[in-house]
């Protein structure tokens, strides 16, 4: 999928979330109109509560892939290349030192031999 296709997905889903948090803010207009009760008032705070979740999701359509680079994939490749740089560290620090003692077992025993 080309990036042209992918941002055109993206601004087709946002349009969507987009006319459905405009509908959200119809119906908290309407149920505005209605006679005011505690049963209104609250029906017409948590479509407003929704209203708010809405759109913070099309916020995140936009940016997410801005948000995997920081928080997912892109911490995910850097903490595996580190690890592995790590691992290879090691390897050859504690590779180095067993080879060492195989030298040193083996110097051992032509001397003890002699």
């Amino acid at each position: 999928m080309s990036s042209i296709q992918h941002y055109e997905m993206k601004m087709e889903i946002r349009n969507g979330i987009l006319g459905a948090e405009e509908d959200l803010g119809d119906c908290v207009d309407d149920l505005g109109k209605i006679k005011e009760s505690t049963a209104v008032v609250e029906l017409r705070e948590k479509v407003n509560e929704v209203k708010i979740y809405v759109g913070g999701c099309g916020d995140y359509v936009m940016n997410y892939d801005e948000v995997l680079s920081r928080f997912g994939e892109g911490n995910a490749a850097v903490n595996y290349t580190g690890l592995r740089m790590a691992n290879l560290f090691e390897l050859s620090l504690f590779g180095s030192q067993y080879l060492l003692l195989f030298f040193l077992f083996c110097s051992l025993y032509r001397l003890q031999r002699c």
